[in-house]
């Protein structure tokens, strides 16, 4: 496996002011007012995306002014042009006052208001996890003759600890919106969610390291955005694994060694292209059983069997990143397999309260689905009950239903690994809201069951073929 980090260090041009140009606005003095605000890009980032381009957006707040009320700056060429949203007034703003703008490079966000808090999703109603910038800066409204001047500057800002990792396109690859997502362990998915108008101040939400970041087209490649954790990245003799998943194949992984990432840098692998990466992990080969082709070892094993060393992976239900073995430091984080661990996943935000399998537009929280590629499934309840109606109990512990061979695996539950003669495998049929359906077996007991189990848990995974 190839290990290799380029850190780039291009400087971004500080590009600034609009012309004087009317604002687009319903109200009736709408022509006789006028936008002239500087917004000036860090000059001394290191980040993939470098300076201003036609379309990026700034959504500019003032204080004193509540709501979902603002002014959006739409670059174009070497200017602005405004628009006011929101109902916005000109008989709103102070005389003299602050404002603060916020830049999301790859989406477009839904703003709403939500109490004293202005809020920032995306279209299906999800946090936005990518860098972002704030600024803030001193605004002057001057009225001469018919004509009402608004006139600032503001600086923005990238938040520190954010870094960028880059994949440039490879054959017909890593060139689009919406395909591909990268777990690296050690970086943590960071969102802009709120600007407080009564505090003004940007509110954020942290999940944990290596959850998933989803990649935006930028340039011949794509892009995704995070926060490093300082301690994991300052020391060189840590090794970091990196998940590449893609809609439309099997996942691939990369480990870096040997290196230290500091905060603003990025990181580019256009010379290590996805291609030369080794696949995240073994497809097994399978048995079948009334048209459901079983996997024969669980999702993260390598080969068959009973033993330790057969387990494979475990998983928070909807949540792709794995615990990759039985002891604490194959965790991906403290507490895995706990709520409140959970509650800091891309899964919870996206299914928890909501009775959905893990199919069709959710198909992309299907762990086997993420990590085999989309000839891969997870199993449902109703072809757990069918494997089920005949079993055995074998070596170690394990279950045999119809030739399908389960080891004892146990699970992980509040940070640790335990349940000896357990065995819970995950289904991709939904409970209700916070619960999800797996097989469960105790053969100190003699129990096999299909029960409903908090998504939180970290329980086994057995693929089946599409």
């Amino acid at each position: 496996m190839k290990k290799i980090m380029v850190v780039l260090s291009a400087v971004l041009a500080l590009v600034a002011c609009n012309k004087e140009t009317p604002v687009k606005d319903s109200s009736k003095d709408a022509s006789k007012f006028v936008v002239n605000i500087t917004v000036n890009h860090p000059d001394a980032t290191k980040a993939v995306k470098s300076g201003w381009v036609d379309g990026d957006k700034v959504y500019v707040f003032f204080d004193g002014v509540t709501g979902a009320k603002y002014v959006e700056l739409t670059r174009d060429g070497s200017s602005w042009t405004p628009e006011m949203k929101g109902g916005l007034a000109v008989s709103e703003l102070a005389a003299t006052g602050t404002m603060y703008g916020v830049y999301f490079p790859y989406e477009q966000p839904v703003i709403a208001a939500n109490g004293a808090n202005v809020t920032f999703k995306t279209a299906s109603g999800l946090s936005i996890y990518t860098y972002y910038m704030t600024g803030s800066g001193a605004y002057e409204v001057n009225k001469s003759a018919d004509i009402t001047t608004l006139t600032g500057s503001m600086d923005m800002v990238n938040p520190d600890g954010y870094v960028q990792f880059y994949i440039g396109k490879d054959g017909e690859k890593y060139n689009a919106d919406g395909k591909y997502r990268l777990s690296v362990a050690g970086v943590k998915p960071t969102a802009c969610t709120t600007f407080s108008t009564s505090t003004h101040t940007f509110g954020t939400k942290e999940l944990n390291p290596a959850q998933p970041m989803w990649g935006y087209k930028l340039e011949d490649g794509v892009a995704f955005s995070g926060v490093i954790d300082a301690t994991s990245w300052s020391n060189s003799a840590n090794s970091h694994v990196i998940y590449l998943f893609d809609t439309e194949a099997a996942a691939k992984t990369i480990t870096i060694s040997g290196k230290t990432l500091s905060s603003h840098a990025a990181v580019n692998f256009s010379s290590t292209k996805p291609s030369t990466w080794s696949a995240a992990v073994t497809a097994p080969a399978f048995v079948t059983f009334d048209y459901v082709k079983w996997g024969k070892f669980n999702l993260g094993a390598t080969a068959e069997g009973t033993v330790a060393a057969n387990y494979g992976w475990y998983f928070g239900w909807g949540d792709i990143v794995p615990a990759t073995g039985t002891a604490a430091s194959n965790a991906p984080a403290s507490g895995f397999g706990g709520e409140s661990y959970y509650q800091k996943t891309v899964a919870y935000e996206a299914l928890n309260g909501k009775e959905v399998n893990l199919t069709g537009d959710y198909a992309i929280y299907d762990m086997a689905t993420a990590f085999l590629g989309p000839n891969w499934r997870m199993p449902t309840k109703a072809e757990y009950d069918a494997l089920c109606t005949s079993y055995s109990w074998g070596d170690n512990n394990s279950l045999n239903a119809r030739s399908v061979v389960f080891p004892a695996a146990r699970r992980w539950y509040n940070g640790s690994h335990s349940g000896s003669g357990l065995g819970i495998y995950w289904s991709s049929s939904c409970g209700d809201g916070e619960s999800a359906y797996s097989l469960r077996f105790i053969s100190s007991k003699g129990t096999v069951d299909r029960n409903d189990f908090s998504r939180y848990n970290g329980l086994s995974v057995r693929p089946v073929q599409k």
